[in-house]
């Protein structure tokens, strides 16, 4: 047997060695990548959920505060206020109409 039959596995087992620890470090290095990938992944659905939730507050908030009781109460006030004008308008009319007939006709 001589040296160089001895050598030759060596070498390549050796270059073997390295491959597997190379791909080891690269596997490691993907699976760390893929983790933090995921931890980011959780904080903007997170916030994207934390977004949709102000986004709703904000809205019940003003339809609250534009559509509030007192507002409403307002329009109607102000609507059978108008309405009444009318009423008024119309039995005027009504005077007028009965007043301006001639009798016998």
């Amino acid at each position: 047997m001589d040296i160089a039959d001895l050598v030759g596995p060596a070498v390549v087992a050796a270059i073997f060695g390295l491959v597997a620890w190379s791909l080891n470090r690269n596997v490691a290095a993907v699976e760390r990548d893929l983790a933090a990938a995921r931890q980011a992944a959780d904080k903007a659905q997170d916030a994207a959920d934390a977004a949709r939730n102000d986004l709703a507050a904000y809205k019940l908030e003003v339809a609250q505060r534009y559509a509030s009781t007192g507002y409403l109460k307002d329009v109607e006030q102000r609507l059978m206020e108008h309405l009444g004008r009318i009423e008024r308008g119309v039995q005027q009319l009504q005077q007028a109409m009965l007043h301006s007939r001639v009798p016998g006709e």
